[in-house]
């Protein structure tokens, strides 16, 4: 009889937490959605496990175009503000039966967007060299004014099991 081949499974999945704060730190609101990892993030992770890219994450952008997040996107429909990521705002954080979180976090300040009110819709993670990695439509639109500060926390799981000795 023959051995049975061990075998393993990778998942890739990811949520964006959206939370509205007011000028006194309490919490107006909160909303999470799912992500799309488009093509192009798709593409740069498969050229960063071959070593063709060193492109790491680096900037996420906010935008009030309301267009369905598609596998082909490249850009958000209507970008409005886009903020660099800090290093101190990204982390891998381990999980359950070796799933790892990619996190990175970024607020935009009360000051933020400069242009004053804005209502947005839509939200995209992209890389030092302005890949889009991932775009998400919020369910519930937001209107960012100057009163409220808006941190944007990006969760990207990767988990996986194996079967097998």
């Amino acid at each position: 009889m023959g051995q049975t081949q061990p075998t393993s499974h990778l998942s890739l999945t990811g949520h964006v937490t959206l939370t509205l704060f007011d000028r006194s730190g309490q919490v107006i609101a909160q909303q999470v959605v799912h992500n799309r990892i488009v093509a192009g993030g798709q593409r740069l992770l498969a050229d960063l496990l071959l070593g063709r890219s060193t492109q790491a994450l680096a900037t996420v952008a906010v935008g009030s175009g309301d267009a369905a997040p598609t596998a082909e996107d490249t850009e958000l429909a209507a970008e409005v503000y886009r903020k660099a990521i800090a290093e101190a705002d990204k982390q891998v954080i381990e999980g359950d039966e070796g799933s790892l979180t990619v996190r990175v976090v970024v607020t935009l300040d009360t000051n933020e967007p400069p242009e004053g009110d804005v209502t947005l819709r839509e939200i995209g993670l992209f890389d030092a060299a302005d890949v889009l990695f991932s775009r998400v439509l919020l369910p519930t639109p937001v209107m960012k004014t100057h009163d409220f500060a808006l941190q944007v926390r990006w969760d990207v799981q990767i988990g996986g099991d194996q079967d097998g000795d």
